[in-house]
């Protein structure tokens, strides 16, 4: 999906949009002997990754190894995704590798990322990023994916890996995953807790394939600055919550602000109260209707009700700009959040 940024009242999140240099890839391997991901077999179902929840599931079969495995469903022209992040140790050589089946013409390819960052949990400053070479042809077997080789950066304390799905068409397609692995030292001192399963989201992200102009990608979340809510809402520290994902050129042709979301994250232990709180874009302000974030929890504000043209199956926690547009309306073409 898609990205950008935004001041959300007196704190302004960055979004990172589209990104690019990919890094060649050596031949699987596909061992693990210092994993880091958790629930890297998916046998706990979604516990640790995150993923729309209307693409992201786990199934029974088919399966490499174990009794579950996880899908990953394509309906329209929106990149899909699964993430988690990991926390690094500076300097230190990684391999994220996982099996993959990709068997629908309706699907591009999909691929493994690896992004980053200089601060707990996939947050901060986006630091570098890697791509596996993407999986093009289709069998119904597991095929290897990896990227081995891989150095944190010098100022690294985490990555945020992802498993990445490139539509081709609107048809149905279901890709399957199975024994994923990040191997390499964990960190000498800080530890990052795994992304949650998301109950809602985007991006949009995050995460994050360069978008077209039929789909968006996940936004690379970055914490707020210090933000203090009105009256019955919580004053939010610095990273207590993350623009995760956003969706600015939604498939429809035309003026498409009435589809367009975003998606906040609570990365911390307590609940977020946010009343009063505000989103803005370069050209205007909206107050977010009054919800609640709780521990680990997610949360779409949506343009507008036509939010479930593309994603009728969504039953996350979800409100509504009052006026119908988020801002003025997102550019395609860049904009603030």
């Amino acid at each position: 999906m898609g990205a950008s940024m935004k001041t959300l009242l007196a704190a302004t999140l960055i979004v990172t949009l589209a990104i690019a240099v990919p890094l060649a890839s050596s031949a699987p391997a596909c061992a693990a002997p210092d994993e880091l991901l958790q629930n890297g077999g998916f046998e706990a179902g979604s516990d640790g990754w995150k993923g729309s929840p209307w693409a992201f599931v786990t199934v029974n079969n088919p399966t490499r190894s174990g009794s579950k495995a996880a899908g990953l469903n394509s309906d329209n022209l929106t990149v899909q995704y699964i993430l988690q992040s990991v926390a690094v140790q500076a300097g230190a050589s990684y391999t994220y590798s996982g099996w993959a089946i990709k068997d629908s013409p309706a699907i591009k390819d999909i691929q493994l990322k690896v992004y980053w960052y200089d601060g707990l949990n996939a947050s901060g400053n986006q630091l570098d990023w890697h791509q596996s070479a993407p999986l093009e042809m289709d069998s119904p077997e597991y095929r290897c994916l990896e990227i081995s080789g891989l150095v944190a950066p010098a100022a690294a304390r985490s990555a945020e890996v992802q498993i990445v799905l490139h539509p081709k068409s609107s048809d149905h397609a279901t890709a399957y995953f199975d024994d994923m692995s990040f191997e390499g030292p964990p960190p000498t001192t800080a530890t990052a807790t795994p992304t949650p399963n998301a109950s809602a989201t985007a991006t949009a992200s995050s995460p994050s394939p360069t978008p077209t102009a039929a789909a968006t990608h996940t936004a690379q979340a970055t914490p707020t600055a210090n933000a203090t809510a009105g009256d019955g809402g919580t004053t939010a520290g610095s990273g207590d919550v993350l623009i995760n994902e956003v969706q600015y050129n939604p498939p429809q042709p035309g003026p498409d602000a009435q589809y367009e979301w975003f998606e906040l994250f609570n990365p911390t232990g307590e609940t977020i109260a946010l009343t009063g709180w505000s989103i803005s874009d370069n050209c205007g302000s909206d107050l977010i209707p009054p919800l609640a974030l709780p521990p680990g929890g997610f949360a779409v504000i949506a343009a507008s009700e036509d939010f479930y043209v593309n994603y009728p199956h969504f039953n996350g926690t979800i409100v509504f700009i009052a006026d119908g547009d988020i801002g003025n309306g997102l550019s395609n073409d860049g904009d603030c959040l």
